[in-house]
Order: C-alpha cells, then structure tokens, then sequence
C-alpha cells in the first residue's frame, strides 16, 4: 500500500508550487521592493554621513549576493526533501 504524502490535510503546497510563474513574479518584486527600500533609507540619512555611491553599492550588493546564495540553497533544500516543501 502506498501513501501519498499530499493527500494529508496539513500539506500545504506540491512540489515546484514554489518555482512557478507566480513565484518568480513574487520573488523578483519582493527583492525589488527590498532594495528600494535601501535606496530610501540612504536618502534619508544625513548627508554628511552618507557613505559615497560606490562604497554604498559594494556593501548592499555584498548582502544582496548572500541573501541570493541562501536563498536559493532553501529552494534546491526545499526540492530534495520529503514532505512538504512550503515549511521549508
């Protein structure tokens, strides 16, 4: 007898619910969003203390490429596990 795991009522998604065309759409304006909003802050900080457009552009590139690197290990962990790939 074989069970299928998506058949239970606490699973919230199938696999590759998480890569379809929503998603990309929704992870392309969630990061968007997120370095706007770093665009602001460094508007309103005081100019004196604003750090030059360079210096600024290697420190939140350098937290975009990390976020970016953990981010995609969750999606390629969240395929390789058995289960529920939302919870991951």
């Amino acid at each position: 007898m074989t069970v299928d795991i998506f058949d239970e009522p606490d699973v919230h998604c199938k696999p590759n619910a998480l890569v379809g065309n929503f998603g990309w759409f929704l992870q392309g304006l969630l990061a968007t969003l997120a370095f706007l909003c770093l665009i602001i802050k460094r508007f309103c900080e005081p100019k004196y203390d604003r750090r030059p457009w360079k210096v600024w552009f290697f420190d939140t590139s350098k937290q975009g490429m990390g976020s970016l690197l953990l981010h995609s290990a969750n999606l390629v962990l969240a395929g390789q596990i058995q289960g529920d790939p939302c919870t991951w």
